[in-house]
Order: C-alpha cells, then sequence, then structure tokens
C-alpha cells in the first residue's frame, strides 16, 4: 500500500508542491487532475480528492470475489449514501444543476434526475436504514468474516448520532435533519 507522507504534505505550501510530492504514487493521477482542474480552488480540489476515494472504494468494492456479496453490498450501501447526499447538497445547498451534481457522484443512476428530480431527505434515511439492517445481519453469519466492519460502520452511526444530538442542544433542530442523521442509529429505535 502506497502512502503519502503527512509531514510532507503539511509542509507543501501549494498543490503543485504536493503534486510533485505524489510522483510515483498511486495518487499521482488523482492529484494531477485536481492540480490541472483546481489549482487555485482548494475547496474544488478537496472535492476532486473526495471523489477520487470514493470511487476506489467503489471499485474495491467491485473486486470482492462473489463469496463477499454482504461485504461488497454494505460498502456500497456507503458510497450510494455518500452519492445521494452529495447530489441533494449540491443540487440544494449549491445551487448547481442537476446535470452538473451529477458530477459528485460514483453510483448515482443518471436517470434518477431525469426533469431535475433531487435526491429528498427521505431516500438517505431509506438508504442508512436499509445499511443499518444489512449491519444486524452480518452478525448473523460467520462473526469474523463480515461482522467487524458492521460493528464499524454501526459505531460511526452512533457518534453521528451523538455529535448531532450535542449540536442541537439549545438550538431548535429541525426534526427532519435529526431524523435524517439517526436514521442508521440504533438511537432511532
Amino acid at each position: 500500500m502506497a502512502t503519502l507522507r503527512l509531514a510532507d504534505w503539511k509542509a507543501a505550501e501549494s498543490l503543485r508542491e504536493a503534486a510533485a510530492l505524489s510522483r510515483g504514487t498511486p495518487y499521482e493521477g488523482a492529484i494531477g487532475q485536481a492540480l490541472r482542474a483546481h489549482e487555485n480552488d482548494p475547496a474544488g480540489a478537496e472535492a476532486s480528492f473526495d471523489h477520487f476515494a470514493w470511487l476506489r472504494l467503489a471499485g474495491e468494492a467491485f473486486r470482492l470475489p462473489r463469496t463477499e456479496h454482504a461485504a461488497r453490498e454494505l460498502v456500497l450501501s456507503l458510497v450510494r449514501e455518500h452519492d445521494t447526499d452529495a447530489v441533494r447538497r449540491a443540487v440544494v445547498f449549491g445551487g448547481a444543476a442537476p446535470e452538473i451534481a451529477m458530477h459528485a457522484a460514483v453510483l448515482f443512476p443518471r436517470a434518477a434526475l431525469a426533469g431535475g428530480a433531487v435526491p429528498g431527505p427521505e431516500q438517505l434515511i431509506a438508504q442508512r436504514q436499509r445499511r443499518r439492517k444489512a449491519c444486524h445481519a452480518a452478525f448473523l453469519g460467520p462473526v469474523f468474516r463480515l461482522a467487524p466492519l458492521a460493528y464499524l460502520l454501526l459505531r460511526e452511526e452512533e457518534v453521528r448520532s451523538v455529535t448531532a444530538f450535542a449540536e442541537s442542544c439549545g438550538s431548535p433542530a429541525p426534526a427532519e435533519a435529526l431524523e435524517r442523521t439517526l436514521a442508521a442509529s440504533s438511537l432511532s429505535g
């Protein structure tokens, strides 16, 4: 597994310097692409790196053997959640056209945005609830195959839930936002 030294990256004063540090690593292409497209746009470069990471995750999931169907589906469920959230945020909060927002997605079906339809919070809630059920089902099989991954995904949801509660204390958090945050958590009931 190739790595980039964090100390080197912290010392880089520009994306161009950071790109030079990535030469010869598996990240060279993605960082070079981000440099060409977003050299003076840190937010754009970050979005490019994020997209690269989600593409790699989906690619690795598709490379899993057929016997690891449940693991593949758990990983792809995370990618689908990311896609739904990224497309929705780009349209609703960023003002992007749905056709442009699609570029933030990895697996999101292009037909889903036909006629300008934007994924609603109910889609994200349903995806998170399906993932929660899949995580619980993972504990029914051979424990040391998939259960550790499922456990980590469930713990991540607990952290998200506790954080949402903490952040909503003292402020009138919309019920919809809290429901969306707690959807895959054991705290949701």
